[in-house]
């Protein structure tokens, strides 16, 4: 088929042409050659999609979904949805296969999923061959099967999809239908991380740090770590913390290291809230204060950290930062040692002094 430019399109769409009318429509919604205009976009996908084009059926029901041009209106994006599976639309199927497993706007029916997420699946479509992977790894509408799940995976990776190298990386390292094999868990990490995947980001950052599948590397690692923290995940924010608290591969840095403690503490990551309460009881990085140390190991230890409950226990048995309260201090130390804190139990003065990190 001859590709046209939007000129072309625009004289065949105002003919009445449906497919040019859906192609015009997605160079507005992307902004590829036009303006982006979302409100453009729907007018030509609902010319297109009216004329029973199964493309700008599916494509409308995605701007009714997402609230793009028009009010979000998910009864509507389902109806559209629906009419352009009928016409046999597999991308249509693979979100009618999305509502089904979220139970947005229908009832949550994770085997009808699957059955949708496979028949776009074997039609191609690389997210619904990623869907499938996982529906096998957990067993999520059908019988779980690491060996289904790894092919499926590998077919979606295989054509770039990320999140299914990610999981071929997590496969290998984990052993899950395969023999361990961190060298191949290495090289599906570093694809994935290298197209932003954060939890594979984290991964290779580990694997390279301790030597695991490859040379070790420490410099590698706090790269690919600091590459996801940078992406505002908050598990690598607070390993971030740990590296410049440790100096690992960095110059140790207290105030750097409670800066990303800090990060990773305000998304709510409990180790992170208790490594920042520690700061300020100590006056690492930061002006001490045992007010706000108070304040950080409460959140935490709401969160049953049970670290943070030992160092809140600690707060209210010596009165800093907080009344001395010590029915609250025998509390949260009851609470620290139902969580396996070990050093809990030993509530006496040789212990009362020690503040616990996590991580």
């Amino acid at each position: 088929m001859v590709e046209r430019n939007p000129f072309q399109l625009h004289g065949a769409a105002k003919s009445g042409d449906s497919q040019a009318q859906c192609e015009l429509g997605f160079l507005y919604s992307e902004g590829n050659g036009l303006p982006q205009n979302d409100t453009k976009a729907v007018d030509w996908y609902r010319k297109a999609a009216e004329q029973g084009n199964a493309a700008a059926q599916c494509n409308l029901g995605f701007m009714y979904d997402e609230g793009r041009g028009v009010y979000r209106n998910p009864s509507e994006a389902l109806a559209w949805y629906l009419k352009a599976s009928k016409n046999g639309s597999v991308v249509a199927w693979f979100n009618l296969g999305l509502l089904s497993y979220k139970g947005e706007i229908v009832l949550k029916n994770d085997v009808r999923a699957f059955d949708l997420f496979l028949m776009a699946a074997e039609h191609e479509c690389l997210p619904a061959q990623y869907r499938v992977g996982i529906a096998y790894f957990y067993g999520e509408g059908t019988s779980k099967n690491y060996i289904e799940a790894i092919s499926w995976f590998r077919k979606a990776a295989e054509q770039g999809h990320r999140g299914a190298q990610n999981y071929l990386g997590i496969v290998y390292s984990e052993g899950c239908g395969t023999e361990k094999n961190y060298t191949e868990a290495v090289q599906w990490y570093k694809k994935a991380a290298e197209q932003g995947s954060i939890g594979a980001q984290i991964s290779l950052g580990y694997l390279y740090i301790h030597g695991i599948g490859t040379s070790q590397n420490v410099d590698e690692g706090v790269k690919w770590y600091r590459r996801a923290a940078d992406q505002g995940d908050c598990i690598a924010q607070f390993s971030m913390g740990s590296i410049y608290r440790e100096g690992l591969g960095v110059s140790k840095d207290d105030r750097e290291a409670t800066q990303w403690y800090l990060k990773s503490a305000q998304q709510g990551y409990a180790a992170a809230q208790n490594n920042v309460g520690s700061a300020y009881y100590e006056g690492l990085g930061v002006s001490q204060d045992y007010s706000e140390a108070t304040k950080w190991y409460l959140k935490a230890a709401e969160q049953n950290e049970s670290a943070a409950q030992q160092n809140l226990g600690m707060m209210y048995s010596k009165g800093v930062g907080v009344r001395k309260d010590d029915a609250a201090a025998s509390m949260w130390y009851c609470k620290a040692a139902g969580n396996g804190c070990v050093h809990a139990p030993e509530v006496n003065a040789s212990n009362q002094n020690v503040i616990y990190l996590s991580g």
